[in-house]
Parts: C-alpha cells; sequence; structure tokens
C-alpha cells in the first residue's frame, strides 16, 4: 500500500480502522495519509489496527491524523517495523459523543500493544503524541522504541489546564522487557514534570515522562516488574532537559537499527539520524511532518471548462 490516502472512515463497535490487518505477513504501507472518522468512540476511527497474527510487515513514512488511535496491535504481532511515521491530534472522545474529545487526559495514540502479546517489534524515528503498552486485553514484551519523538502534546487537541492523567509512555502491568533507547520525550513547553511514575504514589506533578506497572489509564499501580525488566537508555527528556539515565557506561547510540545507512527516499536537508540526544537540538522534523506542514501549490488560474 503506497501513497493513499483515507478520509472519515465509518463507525461500528467492534472495529472502524482505516487499514485493518489481520493473520497476514510481511506487507509494506507507506507514504499514505490517514485521517478522520466518523466518530472516536471505543472501537471507531483507528489508524493502522493489527489484528492477531502478524509478522514482518513495515510501516513507513505516513500521516496518521484526527484518529482514535494511530497505530495499534490488537493482538499477537512479531518482527514488524513501524518506522518514520508522523501522528498528530489523535485522541479518543467522550464515551458516546462521537467527536467530542475527552481533552481531560492524554490518550493513547501509539500503541505498542493492545492485545496479548505483540513482541519483538521496532518503533523506530516516529513523531507520536504519545506511546502506550496497556492491558487492555493482555501483555506485551521485547518491543523497543529508539530514536523517536514522544512530543506529549497535540497540535490542535489541547489538554485540559489540569488533565487528570497526563503521560508520554506508559507501560502498563504485565508488560515486560521493553527497551528505551535515544528518544527525546516531551516538548520545550515542558516547565515541571515526573520523569518516572513506578509508584502507587507519584504526586501531582505532571506531565509524567514514563509510567510504569499500573492496571489501566485510570487504574491503580500493581507490577513493579513492568519497570524493573525495562531498559531505559539515553532517552532526553524536557522535565530535566537532559539525559535523566543510562542503562550503562556505552553511550554509543546506532544511527539506526533497520538501515545501514541513510535510506534512499530521505528528503534532502533533513539531518540523518533526526532526532537523538546528541542530535542538534534533539529533534528535527521527519519527512512525513515536513510533507504535512508544507504548503500545497495553488490551484491555476484562468482554467475553462470544455463540455
Amino acid at each position: 500500500m503506497k501513497g493513499v490516502e483515507t478520509y472519515n472512515v465509518g463507525y461500528v463497535s467492534s472495529g472502524s480502522p482505516h487499514v485493518w490487518t489481520d493473520f497476514s505477513y510481511e506487507n509494506e504501507y507507506r507514504d499514505s495519509y490517514l485521517h478522520h472518522g466518523i466518530s472516536n468512540d471505543s472501537g471507531g476511527n483507528y489508524g493502522f489496527e493489527f489484528y492477531n497474527w502478524n509478522s514482518r510487515h513495515k510501516v513507513e513514512n505516513n500521516i496518521i491524523r484526527d484518529t482514535r488511535h494511530s497505530i495499534a496491535f490488537e493482538g499477537g504481532g512479531s518482527g514488524n517495523a513501524i518506522l518514520y511515521n508522523y501522528t498528530d491530534d489523535n485522541g479518543e472522545s467522550i464515551q458516546g459523543q462521537g467527536n467530542t474529545y475527552d481533552t481531560s487526559f492524554l490518550g493513547e495514540d501509539a500503541i505498542i500493544n493492545h492485545g496479548s502479546h505483540p513482541y519483538m517489534n521496532l518503533w523506530e524515528g516516529n513523531s507520536v503524541t504519545s506511546y502506550w503498552s496497556d492491558y487492555t486485553q493482555g501483555s506485551a514484551s521485547h518491543n523497543t522504541l529508539f530514536r523517536n519523538h514522544v512530543r506529549g502534546n497535540n497540535t490542535t487537541l489541547t489538554l485540559d489546564s489540569n488533565p487528570w492523567l497526563w503521560v508520554c509512555v506508559e507501560i502498563e502491568q504485565y508488560n515486560r522487557y521493553v527497551n528505551l533507547v535515544g528518544n527525546v520525550i516531551g516538548n520545550s513547553s515542558f516547565t515541571t514534570g515526573t520523569v518516572v511514575c513506578n509508584s502507587s504514589n507519584c504526586g501531582a506533578t505532571k506531565p509524567y515522562i514514563y509510567r510504569f506497572g499500573y492496571s489501566s489509564s485510570g487504574g491503580s499501580y500493581s507490577d513493579s516488574a513492568s519497570y524493573s525488566t525495562a531498559i531505559l537508555q539515553g532517552n532526553y527528556d524536557y522535565v530535566t532537559d537532559g539525559v535523566a539515565a543510562w542503562a550503562d557506561s556505552d553511550h554509543t547510540l546506532a544511527n539506526s537499527l533497520y538501515y545501514n545507512s541513510q535510506p534512499s527516499w530521505w528528503t534532502n536537508g533533513i539531518p540523518w539520524p533526526p532526532i537523538g540526544p546528541y542530535v542538534t537540538g534533539q529533534v528535527n522534523d521527519i519527512p512525513a511532518k515536513v510533507r504535512y506542514t508544507t504548503p500545497r501549490p495553488s490551484a491555476p488560474t484562468g482554467l475553462r471548462i470544455i463540455q
């Protein structure tokens, strides 16, 4: 699938994604634009949704906006690469109110896990609002987030002045061995916050850069192993305005875990790699974001229709 635009998908509660993949192997989805839906109630208006067993898919250089969740693994899947996608203004509705967004919390944007048991998937170079590995329908393990920008905000779906939940990376209970390496988390508007929440009493200082071990977004703390099995290596955050922790003494990060060198499709003028603690300014716009924000040419004038 290449160069496809999907818009205003319908709604049924059992599932209404723009692109639904089920029991499939080695597909590629790239250079596309998925946006808007009839309703952002539960089950509706997902961007890319992967159900049941899936393996060796590549999801690359797409734009996903105004959906409930941009990319979600609803069940098991392994060996997939989710690379350099731009997601924004994705959010959950107040249940039963269609497109009336719930701005009391930062919704689940890119979902590592929304069903049992995705593992050994690579998320690299994406620009997303948030990452969640939840426990709604099961666990996950051994997934890697590498050199992503997790912004912690949307462009137009602004949060309430005191959101009850504001977390950039959520790793819920029974999710194990997540590798968080070389990411940039937050944005320059963060003036306060908590880097790691991994207890029943994280305090009221939001946003949270990471939250581990909770039973659900509105649940309680129940699992210490979600944090103790995780690797946090060289992630830059905007609460400390630096790297809060290195897992070991080796601070050298690969440019990519997928490519040996800059890919041939990469846009000229954009640094490679675009994101990371040692990149100048930490974050550069990836090609998908540049493609979205670049003004389109004006329509030609002076045309007439010949019938």
